[in-house]
């Protein structure tokens, strides 16, 4: 029959690229440059996702007195040792370069002449966050800048496009299914390199910091191809995210002045809670500590009206916070939320801030090209797993997306170069996935997709955040089961219309999650210590003599199958782990 009759609509391309923002971006400006690309979002480009959202910094070695090797050191000491440490060192030798790139894509460093302005971020040897100003525009810049270098070099781009399944042929990825969303039309993208650039999961986790888009889907099809996948039970939460008045819920852009004006935390009797967990760095603390004591105090009811703490910096003079805020937010803008505006004015009370998902440091394995095992398939970004270890230091985020965005790139222009001609699909395996898609679309109404997507939201909020015990997790991998097993072969839509049918986007969304929230549970409960972002309150300790090790995860048999794997200390070794004693060159 051929695919041409199974599909809608067929396109032919040397590199697809899954995902447009800047890992992906990156990935199709830069192979662009030797093959004709097609960018793929479920969304719109430059208007969407979580680089968009990036408030902070971009981390580069460009001081005088630092060097890749400190910020290799720094990086890995933050991971837990549980870094890919030669993918790490990649990515700290790389990273001024991509800041170099990026300004030559039209974003607009903050600098002194020709020097780069750069801010300290929490477990950092010196000063290494460029941004852009004004602060709390660094994502929303790069995001624009990636979109007009696109542009001008007239890289193909299909917005409102859900990429469903990576297409395989003869043990060779050879391109992919994908709905329009617009019309409802079933696409099948022949190329000759595909390259994921998904970005993360937050969007399993109620009471995230991304973007609705973050669903997983990257991990998921990956896992479903046999895959392996590495360190799921990492999951970042930004410390500080709004959590009321409601209408900011989830903003993390003023949370700034926790680095910039010294903010406190307090609870809600008033107390700086921080002396108890980090007694040095207080509020400075990296990321996955701070994280935990506020979970810590609002589970032992110590916690605000709303489920979280306050963030204070009304202990100090207003002058000097005027001061400061017309340097770093003119205007008392803080990236577009405007806190005056709300009724919360920062000169004279705090506000209340909890931690939200913010970003999965576990992923795909991927070499330091994108390579992950099956020919034809490239990942990068924020769905390969590895370069940050247990835990990723503050904004080191956006260059591991340019770093590795650029090798794949790179990587895809060559394969798709040396292969002559496309490979066809089996118009079996299309056919079967139409076959089950079109089967969701048509379903009589049953299970909700959008109730079982904020189920999986709460499983996980609920069992699956930083604090874990083999209770919690249990109970999540249980009822996690009973969703894949009694909800999502019913679920149905309330309308079988093709057009814009954005339920059946939710129901097969829903699909990816629940794959990757047990993948995240049953890491979490097999690793029984406590490391970087991942804390079990029945194993409090870090355990180098037993977990030592990176935790993989592949699908075998439609049975999930779990490795523990030695770390290797390539570079940087036990002995040089100074911890408490990050930042204080």
């Amino acid at each position: 029959m051929g695919v041409e009759q199974i599909a809608d609509g067929v396109i032919e391309k040397d590199v697809l690229v899954v995902g447009t923002e800047a890992a992906g971006a990156v990935a199709a400006i830069t192979a662009s440059e030797g093959a004709d690309v097609l960018m793929v979002t479920k969304a719109v480009m430059a208007k969407s996702g979580v680089t968009i959202m990036a408030v902070a910094t971009y981390t580069a070695p460009l001081d005088q007195r630092d060097d890749p090797a400190t910020a290799l050191k720094d990086a890995i000491i933050g991971g837990r040792f549980l870094n890919d440490q030669h993918l790490c060192k990649i990515f700290t030798e790389e990273a001024a370069d991509t800041v170099r790139l990026l300004e030559g894509f039209g974003v607009r460093w903050a600098k002194d002449g020709e020097r780069y302005k750069q801010l300290h971020m929490p477990g950092h040897s010196y000063d290494r966050g460029c941004y852009t100003q004004p602060i709390g525009t660094t994502g929303r810049q790069i995001t624009r800048a990636l979109a007009k270098e696109r542009e001008r070099r007239k890289v193909q781009l299909l917005n409102d496009t859900l990429v469903t399944d990576i297409l395989v042929q003869n043990g060779r990825a050879v391109g992919a299914t994908a709905i329009d969303l617009r019309t409802g039309q079933f696409l099948v993208i022949k190329a000759k390199c595909v390259v994921l650039a998904t970005g993360g999961g937050m969007e399993l986790y109620k009471g995230n910091c991304a973007s609705r888009e973050a669903t997983g889907d990257g991990y998921a099809m990956a896992y479903r191809l046999g895959l392996p996948l590495r360190d799921m039970e990492f999951v970042q939460y930004f410390p500080t995210v709004m959590v009321w008045p409601k209408r900011l819920f989830g903003q993390q852009t003023p949370t700034r002045l926790r680095y910039e004006l010294n903010a406190q935390l307090l609870n809600f009797f008033g107390e700086r809670f921080m002396r108890r967990y980090d007694p040095v760095r207080m509020e400075r603390s990296t990321r996955d500590i701070v994280a935990r004591a506020i979970q810590t105090e609002v589970r032992e009811g110590r916690g605000t009206e709303h489920g979280g703490v306050y963030l204070d910096v009304s202990y100090l003079p207003p002058k000097v916070i005027d001061a400061a805020i017309e340097r770093l937010y003119p205007g008392y803008d803080f990236g577009g939320v405007k806190l005056l505006d709300e009724g919360i004015d920062i000169r004279q009370e705090p506000f209340e801030v909890a931690p939200g998902a913010h970003f999965f440091m576990g992923g795909v394995v991927a070499d330091e090209w994108g390579e992950v095992g099956l020919p034809g398939l490239l990942a990068c970004g924020e769905v390969v797993g590895g370069v940050h270890g247990a835990n990723r230091l503050g904004g080191n985020a956006l260059p591991d997306m340019s770093v590795f965005g650029r090798r794949a790139g790179i990587r895809a222009a060559e394969l798709a170069a040396a292969q002559k001609g496309f490979v066809e699909p089996s118009d079996a395996q299309v056919g079967q996935i139409r076959q089950r898609l079109e089967a969701i679309r048509t379903r009589e109404p049953g299970v909700r997709p959008l109730d079982v997507r904020n189920e999986i939201q709460q499983i996980m909020a609920d069992n699956v955040l930083a604090h874990r015990d083999a209770s919690t997790l249990n109970t999540a991998i249980n009822r996690l089961t009973a969703i894949r097993a009694e909800k999502l072969p019913r679920l149905g839509l309330t309308t079988a219309t093709r057009c814009y049918n954005l339920e059946w986007m939710v129901a097969l969304e829903a699909e990816f999650m629940v794959d990757v929230a047990e993948l995240i549970a049953r890491s979490a409960l097999a690793r029984t210590e406590s490391r970087g972002a991942h804390f079990r309150a029945d194993f409090p300790t870090e355990d180098n003599d037993n977990w030592l090790k990176s935790l993989f995860v592949r699908q075998e048999g439609g049975a999930v199958r779990l490795e523990a794997r030695p770390a290797v200390l390539a570079y940087v070794t036990l002995d040089q782990d100074t911890a408490g004693q990050e930042g204080t060159k």
